[in-house]
């Protein structure tokens, strides 16, 4: 028994491996410059983004710069938006988080008053085609305006299209902003690099050995 066992085990070992070898970044809008941020516990923030071909996306990473760390309210509403005339169009998807620790980077912005800043993992499972989209976030849900001080951070680089900002009753206005985030995941139906081919081949001939051993 405890051979059949160590033999499933060597098996999900291996195939868990094949699959986290197929991941990637599919947008890098650009990392924290350190220096600013978007209000996003007040303000709906926006910022838009492209896909350049069917991709599993699983995971939203961005970073915030806080006063305090219980300025995040320990959750995050998060929505995948079309993009329609260079705005934000229909949701596509999107969610209230639950549980999503905040960490700390270790850095602090050097122009709102020294605040810390963190950084958000957000791990997700959809699709999404080719095309334009918008990544919109908010400190808590949407439905909270805490006035906390929780800002989406600013990026040097981004595509050169500020985010936008939506306080709920004037549609979205401009920012001056490029927001720091990435999403990440794989090309639709991704085969698997060579080298995950051959640690798969290596785990599937091993697991046989055991079987025959058992």
């Amino acid at each position: 028994m405890g051979k059949a066992v160590n033999c499933a085990g060597l098996v999900a070992l291996t195939l868990g491996l094949s699959f986290v070898a197929q991941g990637a970044t599919i947008y890098n809008n650009g990392g924290p410059n350190q220096f600013s941020g978007s209000q996003m516990s007040d303000f709906l923030v926006a910022e838009n983004f492209t896909v350049g071909g069917t991709s599993d996306i699983s995971n939203i990473r961005f970073w915030s710069i806080q006063a305090l760390v219980s300025d995040y309210l320990g959750s995050v509403y998060w929505a995948i938006h079309s993009n329609v005339a260079s705005q934000p169009g229909a949701i596509l998807q999107g969610g209230v988080t639950t549980a999503v620790t905040a960490n700390p980077t270790g850095a602090a912005a050097s122009t709102v008053a020294g605040y810390d800043e963190y950084v958000f993992d957000i791990p997700v499972a959809f699709q999404l085609t080719s095309g334009n989209y918008w990544l919109a976030l908010h400190n808590g849900s949407l439905a909270t305006n805490s006035g906390t001080e929780m800002f989406w951070a600013t990026t040097s680089l981004g595509n050169a299209s500020e985010s936008l900002v939506d306080d709920g009753v004037n549609g979205w206005v401009a920012s001056g902003n490029e927001q720091a985030f990435q999403i990440d995941g794989a090309a639709a139906g991704a085969i698997p690099e060579p080298g995950t081919f051959l640690l798969l081949a290596g785990g599937l001939a091993a697991a046989a050995i055991l079987r025959r051993k058992s």
